[in-house]
């Protein structure tokens, strides 16, 4: 019922599905940020920089991708 679910909220056992959603999405964003930092803290060489730089955002290109449908199917899920 509306009230158990109130209730079970209230009571930290469920979370709203936007609400949780943007918290993941906010940590996401905030691991990319701190990850676009590690090839100019890796190395000086420019060439591998761009080699770190492209498989971390290969890497999180496929996090997000994988995020999103699970998301998408969240979203549907709670509709």
């Amino acid at each position: 019922s509306g009230l158990e679910r109130v209730n079970a909220v209230e009571a930290g056992l469920l979370m709203e599905t936007a609400e949780s959603l943007a918290d993941f999405a906010e940590v996401f964003g905030a691991l990319k940020a701190e990850l676009d930092g590690v090839p100019a803290a890796v190395t000086r060489d420019l060439d591998l920089r761009c080699g770190i730089a492209g498989a971390l955002n290969d890497a999180l290109t496929r996090c997000a991708d994988g995020f999103e449908a699970k998301a998408a199917a969240m979203r549907k899920e709670a509709a």
